[in-house]
């Protein structure tokens, strides 16, 4: 029986020569030619002014909230269901996580929650384009601007995604994407931190090499820093990755298409549409199963991983963490999080993977 995989890139000659070809030259006066090349397409294609390369978006999530003058005694508000590396990044600051719920249409931030958790503590607002779907950013925009609070976007998984033009990652004072190598492309491991800022953009790439100034001799450093900054290796990948981006945004949205179909009027599964407001890449389609629970939905990933087909758990809420502390109680996120099914979508999926997948799903839940 074939496996399918949850997630996987879209990987052929393109890519491999481009890695060869920086395995051989991408050293000496070519140590950067990739890094830069892949920085100018990620450039031109968002409309943004300054984009630095790091190791990890997690890394890029950091800069970002220090660059924006976030540290310790501030706080920051984010959802509560998100990967805990947006909560992570946050305390590496020593700011306090302030976890507010989502919509559960979206499964992003919602904006009413924001508002209610603001306090003369607040310093930024850091939202999650969850699973490529973009936050309802105008509302987001208005209320950051009422408060005086800096905007941070997680945007990982949504490179591509839009609205009305505009790009997710490109709203706030800085945008962070990830590369790892399940994202809609990979660099195998990387990340973006992306800004209109010149301020911001300078600061991001002092501290990702160690706030190496060179003030008062070679290898010189006026500032506690870190080595965060991505390989010309790495670039090289993603360098060929990125010319495919529209065609990996149809593949996924195909993808999420077919299991729309296959889920139609089904009774008990709901599947998580982009926004009416907005343009999905859809890189992570996720269903709600309904009259679930936590138990039912775990059993149904056991039954789906024995069929060789590789699905995942919603994530767990993040103040639920034993390092975190929870102010409120997110009810849609608690719901979402005991309940969803993330499907598998990897770059090379066909319609009987689809077909199989959906029906594999639509049997339990019926015998269960």
């Amino acid at each position: 029986m074939k496996k399918i995989f949850f997630g996987g890139p879209l990987i052929n000659k393109s890519e491999i020569n481009s890695v060869i070809n920086s395995v051989k030259e991408g050293f000496y006066d070519k140590s950067k030619e990739d890094l830069n090349n892949f920085a100018d397409k990620i450039k031109k294609l968002l409309k943004i002014n300054y984009v630095h390369l790091t190791f990890t978006c997690t890394h890029a999530m950091h800069l970002a909230l220090m660059a924006c003058g976030v540290k310790k005694g501030d706080e920051v508000i984010l959802p509560d269901m998100s990967w805990v590396a947006t909560a992570q990044a946050i305390s590496y600051t020593g700011a306090k996580c302030i976890f507010v719920d989502i919509n559960p249409k979206t499964l992003c931030i919602d904006p009413e929650k924001i508002i209610k958790a603001i306090t003369k503590k607040t310093k930024a607002v850091m939202v999650v384009h969850s699973f490529g779907h973009p936050c309802e950013m105008n509302s987001i925009i208005k209320i950051c601007k009422e408060f005086n609070l800096k905007l941070i976007e997680d945007a990982a998984p949504a490179m591509g995604s839009h609205i009305q033009g505009k790009f997710a990652g490109t709203f706030g004072d800085v945008g962070c994407f990830s590369f790892q190598g399940s994202k809609i492309i990979t660099s195998n491991e990387g990340g973006a931190f992306v800004t209109n800022s010149n301020k911001k953009f300078e600061f991001a790439k002092l501290f990702s090499i160690l706030g190496r100034t060179n003030s008062k001799a070679d290898f010189w450093s006026d500032f506690i820093g870190y080595r965060y900054g991505m390989s010309n290796l790495n670039a090289s990948l993603g360098n060929a990755q990125i010319s495919k981006l529209q065609k990996l945004i149809s593949i996924k949205r195909k993808i999420a298409s077919e299991y729309i179909n296959f889920f139609y009027n089904n009774k008990m599964i709901e599947f998580i549409k982009e926004p009416e407001y907005g343009y999905s890449n859809y890189s992570y389609p996720n269903i709600f199963i309904k009259k679930s629970n936590k138990i039912k939905r775990n059993k149904l990933i056991k039954y789906l991983n024995h069929k060789k087909i590789q699905s995942r758990a919603m994530f767990p809420l993040t103040s639920e963490m034993p390092m975190f502390k929870k102010r409120f109680y997110n009810k849609e996120s608690k719901i979402m999080s005991e309940n969803c099914l993330t499907l598998p979508s990897y770059a090379y999926m066909t319609h009987n993977d689809i077909k199989r997948v959906s029906m594999e799903i639509i049997n339990f839940l019926k015998d269960y």
